[in-house]
């Protein structure tokens, strides 16, 4: 019984090992370098068909056809200060249209806004990039 105890504690400290092995590895795939590609991506805003709501279309092309589309980051361009992030969009479509309510994309209640995306990419080698799309100049209001 002693040695079938060892044994079992011998197969727990391995698949411990193990499993500590696979999560140190999973943050340095990640940490890869980024570089800004050669894909494109163009933003639209138009009135939704409701009160309130707000038509948007992030239309993206990836520098090669097997990359893909893994987020979309809404941000609000706020000169001088730092830019506003709105919200994320995880693993949207090479042609991706929603619908938001006002709030959401009002990041400068004072004057007009002005939005943009950051759109990062995966290719198949596992490395990031990311395309920055155009900026919006829109009266986001209801």
């Amino acid at each position: 019984m002693k040695i079938a105890n060892m044994a079992g504690r011998a197969l727990r400290t391995l698949a411990l090992a193990g499993l500590t092995v696979a999560a140190l590895s999973v943050p340095a795939h990640s940490a890869q370098a980024t570089t800004q590609a050669g894909g494109r991506c163009v933003l639209t805003l138009a009135k939704g068909y409701l009160e309130g709501d707000w038509r948007v279309e992030n239309n993206c092309t990836p520098a090669n056809r097997s990359d893909r589309l893994m987020v979309t980051k809404y941000f609000g361009a706020d000169w001088p200060d730092n830019d506003d992030h709105l919200f994320d969009r995880k693993y949207p479509t090479m042609d991706d249209v929603f619908t938001a309510y006002w709030p959401y994309l009002n990041e400068d209640r004072a004057t007009s806004d002005e939005l943009y995306t950051i759109n990062w990419f995966i290719r198949v080698d596992g490395s990031l990039y990311d395309v920055e799309s155009n900026e919006v100049h829109q009266e986001v209001l209801p």
